[in-house]
Formats: structure tokens, sequence, C-alpha cells
């Protein structure tokens, strides 16, 4: 099975028909019991960087795709979260915090 994370973050549901027209077995969750259970897990997202970092902390699953070893597919702004900062959501000059897999900033485009 493969575990697409449900975090709030939008495009879900179009990230589960991919899967399910190539034959995969997928499913959405935020359960971190089912997503320890994966094959594989898929980080999809769509919306504002700093909403997704909270959202990710509430459930607890910041702390846990930290400490995951497996490879994560990240989507859009779920790829992006994979990096250390962001530069969207900055407030007050304090950046976004990523979930520090990969080294780097994200920022705009000028």
């Amino acid at each position: 099975m493969i575990a697409i994370i449900d975090y709030n973050a939008g495009n879900t549901k179009s990230v589960l028909f991919a899967l399910e027209r190539l034959g995969s077995k997928a499913k959405i969750t935020s359960d971190i019991n089912q997503i320890q259970n994966a094959e594989k897990v898929v980080l999809p997202g769509v919306g504002h960087a700093k909403v997704a970092e909270n959202r990710l902390k509430e459930t607890e699953l910041k702390e846990y795709l930290k400490n995951d070893k497996r490879p994560i597919l990240g989507i859009c702004l779920g790829f992006q979260i994979l990096y250390s900062k962001l530069e969207e959501g900055t407030q007050l000059d304090v950046p976004t915090q990523g979930l520090s897999i990969l080294e780097g900033e994200v920022v705009k485009l000028k």
C-alpha cells in the first residue's frame, strides 16, 4: 500500500486517482501507524507553507517524517516542505520551517 499523507494541503484525491489508475493500492491517511506500514510514502500538497507546517506539527507527522528513513515522494508543496526553510509564509522575517530532509531553502521567484 502507498500512503498518501493527508495534512490538509490539497490534491490528495488527484494523487489517489492517479495511483489507482496505474494499478497501485493507495490510501489517503494521517495515521502514523498506517504510514509506518506502507510500502511507499507520498507527500502531496497544494496550499500555503505555513499552514502546512502547522498542520504537520499538530498531527505529529512533522517529527515522524523527519525521522522516517524511507524515500518520500514530495509533490508541489509536499516537495518544497522537504527542505529546511521556505520563504513562503515568512512572518516577521522568520522562515517557515520544513522537514529538513533536504538541506536548503525554498525561495520565491522574483
